[in-house]
Parts: C-alpha cells; sequence; structure tokens
C-alpha cells in the first residue's frame, strides 16, 4: 500500500564521490519533510559508499550496493522498493533547490488529472559555479507529439505519481541511453503533464556525461521513438507522428551543419522534407543548409 503524500526519491549512483553529499544535503534541506530517499550504488569503485554512511543514520534514506548494470537497471530496482505515493529522480550530481517538493506537492494535490509535474533547471559547471538559468521551451497537457521532437521534461525536477509509472512498466533496462526520455515519452501517451516556470533543481554539466555524446544520443532517442511508435501506434495522428520526426530530423541535420558534414546534414534535412513537406521550417532547414 502506497503511503499517502510519502515521495519516494530515488538516487543512481556511480563513481560520483565529489558530489554524492551535495546530492543528500540537498533533499535533506527541503521544506517538505515527508519523504524516503533510496540510493543505489550501481557498482562505484570508489569511497561512495564511505560518504553516505553517516547519512544512514536518518530512517529516511537507504542505500543499496548492485554490481553495475546500469543506470536504468537501478532505477528500476529503486521503483520496485518505492514505497511512496509519489516518485521524484535526483541523479547524484546534481541538487534539488530547498522547496522543489513543497512546490510539486501542491500542484499535484490540486490537479488530479495531473500525473507528472516538472519545472526549470539552473545549470551549474563542475564546482557548483552557476552558469546559466536559460531553460529550453516546455508544455504541459497532453504532450505526447511535442516529445517526438524534443525531450523537454527535465528529469530531476519531476514529481509524478507513482501508479502512472507503474502503468507503463517503469524503466526499459535495455536502454543505455535517455531512459528517462523513454519512460516519459511512454507516459506521455497515458498521462498529462502540468509544467510549473519554477527553478526546481541544479544540473551540473561535467564533460563524461552519458548525455555528452550527440551522436549516440541521436541513435539512442530514435531506437526509443521506434519503440513508442511500435507499442503506442494510437498515441496520435499520423499527422502528427511524422510532424514530429521531420522536427527530429530538422535538429540533427542543424547539428550536421554544425560539424561542417555538409552531405550528412543535407539527407537528415531531405528525410525531414519527406515527413512534413507541408512545413514550412523543414524547407528552410534544407535551404540554409545547402547555401552554406
Amino acid at each position: 500500500m502506497d503511503s499517502k503524500g510519502l515521495v519516494s526519491i530515488i538516487t543512481p549512483t556511480y563513481n560520483r564521490r565529489d558530489f554524492i553529499v551535495d546530492a543528500i544535503e540537498s533533499v535533506i534541506a527541503q521544506t517538505y519533510s515527508d519523504w524516503e530517499l533510496l540510493i543505489v550504488d550501481d557498482g562505484s569503485t570508489d569511497d561512495t559508499k564511505d560518504l553516505v554512511t553517516p547519512y544512514l543514520q536518518d530512517p529516511r534514506i537507504s542505500y543499496t550496493y548492485q554490481s553495475n548494470h546500469g543506470q536504468a537497471y537501478a532505477r528500476q530496482q529503486a521503483l520496485k522498493s518505492a514505497k511512496g505515493q509519489y516518485v521524484a529522480f535526483l541523479d547524484s550530481d546534481n541538487l534539488w533547490l530547498p522547496e522543489r517538493l513543497e512546490k510539486e506537492i501542491v500542484q499535484l494535490d490540486a490537479n488530479p488529472d495531473i500525473d507528472v509535474c516538472y519545472g526549470d533547471l539552473i545549470t551549474i559547471d563542475e564546482q557548483g559555479n552557476e552558469l546559466s538559468r536559460e531553460n529550453m521551451k516546455r508544455y504541459s497537457g497532453d504532450i505526447a507529439p511535442l516529445m517526438i521532437r524534443q525531450n523537454f521534461v527535465s528529469m530531476n525536477t519531476t514529481l509524478i505519481r507513482k501508479e502512472a509509472i507503474e502503468r507503463v512498466g517503469g524503466f526499459r533496462s535495455s536502454v543505455a541511453r535517455g531512459d528517462d526520455y523513454d519512460l516519459y515519452l511512454r507516459m506521455s501517451a497515458e498521462s498529462k503533464f502540468l509544467y510549473i516556470k519554477e527553478y526546481l533543481a541544479k544540473y551540473r554539466v561535467m564533460e563524461n556525461q552519458i548525455s555528452s555524446n550527440k551522436e549516440a544520443r541521436f541513435t539512442s532517442d530514435f531506437e526509443i521513438i521506434n519503440h513508442f511508435i511500435r507499442n503506442y501506434p494510437n498515441a496520435m495522428s499520423k499527422l502528427k507522428w511524422w510532424r514530429g520526426l521531420s522536427s527530429r530530423y530538422v535538429s540533427m541535420g542543424r547539428y550536421y551543419v554544425s560539424q561542417k558534414n555538409k552531405p550528412k546534414a543535407i539527407k537528415l534535412l531531405s528525410l525531414s522534407v519527406l515527413y512534413a513537406p507541408y512545413w514550412v521550417g523543414s524547407w528552410r532547414a534544407l535551404l540554409k543548409s545547402i547555401v552554406a
């Protein structure tokens, strides 16, 4: 039985000894105190365990060590033992602002038709210095057609009804990159999202992050999208499918333009026109790549 009001916070970690303490402290500093923090150590070889151990005196905090299986597997294992009515995610190199949970609990309590609430991020460097408060455009409601175009849901700010995650089966352990995108894309077929224009977390930018490899992320995103299309064929009209895929190809094409790979850019942007010939944006991007 889920505990009413309890938030299960899931933190997977792997060799983040320089940041894990700050992440834990940001949870302890929350103005909303009805939470449990489930730390899953995915095979760290540093002294993460020694740093976490003193915090285990707080009965709300637990630590589990497992051999390295990947981030999605770690999150899914924690989800299986989560006791809360709500679920939140905090990566071990990021931080929450103190009112993060409180602000979102208020929103979900006031909007019973909403399953996912999320907000904006402050970007910081490895030393914790603020880099930017600029965020991409985010959306509320039935967001599936827009999620095909781009993942704009910031994982470290989401508060989710646990039952909504369970409806789609949680995380797929086979997803090596973008397991957050995979989850939210599947959830978008069945759940409504609420974006609140509030800074809720600090996102740390580092060179060795999984998300830093653009080309690998493109491949992963298309695998996720293809899985979604196969399993949720009625999530949107064909026109919306095609428009979303066209936007994806435009984003990829622009990247390759920036990398001076004109042949690949033109190929991808030609596909964007093929999927949405009625969208002027696809034609504009293609023409710009040709004359670049």
